[in-house]
């Protein structure tokens, strides 16, 4: 009986001050968390179940009752943390800690002082909520908070979102009410990141199976630009896909030649990359290249080119973890592998939070600049046209989905709209003097996902490609 005598004495209702505090540390740290959210563009639950557990147990008139409460709290914030890391760097593990601890010397200042706040943040949400908590009476903040966690547990249960995103690793937990403890947990049991741990099988292409190295001119030319296009496919009508394409077109008198067309394929997004790089096909859903032995990747175009005198630059807007780029771009050839981690300071899009393919074209330029007097390979895996074709990411709407009688909200509309601002970018880009003399392949690493009404307006199984070469100067 004595256990539970703080019930019994002063049950009267707290006073203003002890309800604002009581407030005030319900929505502190979900307030500065969803603060970093917005900061960073990434998602997260606007109440996170956790800390109103460790609130609770806090709120307790028992000692060990308070130390338990702290430890959850402060585990609470780091499952936050990681719910915002494996958005932007996947698959985190201690050797990604190692690999990404090396870029915080090159961090923009803004990164490293948003860091350093975060850190006094969290000892602030602690001290403050040790300090404030003993200034509050029981017994109705426990019923409140039981009451609250109740709630919240419906919500989480019910799978309540305030806004609608599809996305994988946590980038569509728009969730009213969760746990980020259990979402991280959900995460890393996933099939998708249990695929991580895999190893791949990879056979060689079969002779009739067509990839877009096979157009390449021979002897192959001392400056190449081999683009992989994230999610471009072939629409069915014709007019529509010119469309994309057109502003490259209208250069004509300033390439040597210019052709386009479109073959079939499988796969997701790796699978279309290995295609094109080594003429090989992924036969299982396994992502742990870094266990594969160099030796199947011998036959891989950059390490050929390589060989003979390349110097072969690889190129990615998100982070060298997933599908374990970092390894399997040297094995495969890659002498030199740029990553988002590289450009810190560059604006993100939504796709992974990588950075723009917009702003990444100067890099491109840079690179053939800098390599102007030797012969160059430069590959480049586009980001920002990945499925949910993001309408905050589209800056230019020249493609026009009406005259194709496309749904203007629809996914094929939003798809073809950002192949189109890619290419309307890449046209300006082959106009640098930089880019004189350099043989051009995009090509579409898969169909692209879209679902519904929609998939009518895009042939099933099928990439674009665009060949071309720019003239040398006079």
């Amino acid at each position: 009986m004595k256990d539970v005598a703080w019930l019994k004495k002063d049950l009267v209702a707290p006073n203003k001050r002890e309800t604002f505090f009581l407030i005030f540390l319900i929505i502190l740290p979900n307030i500065f968390f969803l603060g970093v959210a917005f900061y960073t563009s990434t998602a997260r639950p606007l109440f996170n179940l956790d800390y109103l557990i460790a609130l609770l147990m806090i709120l307790l008139p028992y000692k060990i009752m308070r130390v338990l409460g702290s430890i959850i709290l402060v585990l609470a914030m780091l499952f936050d943390v990681l719910m915002f890391v494996v958005q932007i760097f996947p698959f985190m593990d201690l050797a990604a800690v190692r690999y990404l601890s090396s870029f915080i010397f090159i961090a923009p200042t803004n990164y490293i002082v948003m860091l350093m706040i975060g850190l006094i943040a969290a000892l602030c949400i602690v001290g403050l909520t040790l300090y404030l908590s003993k200034r509050i009476k029981q017994p109705y903040p426990t019923f409140i908070l039981f009451s609250l966690i109740m709630i919240a547990y419906v919500f989480m249960t019910l799978g309540i979102s305030y806004t609608r995103f599809y996305g994988i690793l946590g980038r569509d937990n728009y969730y009213i009410a969760h746990s980020q403890s259990r979402l991280y947990y959900e995460i890393t049991n996933s099939d998708f990141w249990s695929d991580a741990s895999v190893v791949p099988k990879l056979k060689k292409l079969k002779n009739e199976q067509m990839h877009a190295a096979n157009k390449l001119k021979q002897p192959y030319a001392s400056k190449v630009l081999y683009i992989v296009a994230e999610s471009w496919g072939e629409l069915r009508n014709v007019d529509a896909q010119k469309s994309i394409m057109q502003n490259i077109f209208k250069q004509k008198e300033n390439l040597e030649f210019i052709n386009d067309g479109s073959f079939y394929t499988s796969g997701a997004t790796v699978a279309g990359e290995l295609r094109e790089l080594c003429g090989l096909d992924l036969i299982n859903n396994g992502f742990a290249f870094k266990q594969l032995d160099k030796n199947q990747f011998s036959g891989c175009l950059p390490e050929q080119l390589k060989q003979q005198g390349y110097q072969t630059v690889a190129l990615h807007g998100t982070s060298g973890l997933l599908y374990d780029r970092i390894d399997w771009y040297s094995k495969a050839g890659f002498q030199q592998t740029l990553f988002g981690e590289h450009f810190m300071n560059l604006r993100r899009c939504t796709a992974f939070k990588g950075v723009c393919d917009s702003e990444l074209m100067n890099i491109v330029a840079e690179n053939f600049k800098h390599y102007s007097q030797k012969k160059l390979f430069l590959y480049w895996m586009t980001l920002t046209s990945h499925q949910p074709y993001a309408k905050q990411d589209i800056h230019n709407h020249r493609f026009d989905c009406a005259s194709f009688y496309m749904n203007l909200k629809g996914d094929a509309c939003h798809n073809a709209q950002l192949e189109s601002q890619f290419f309307d970018d890449l046209a300006k880009l082959i106009q640098k003097p930089e880019m004189n003399g350099v043989e051009v392949i995009v090509v579409g690493d898969h169909q692209p996902p879209i679902w519904g009404e929609d998939i009518k307006h895009v042939r099933p199984f099928t990439v674009g490609f665009l060949h071309f070469k720019v003239k040398e100067s006079d």
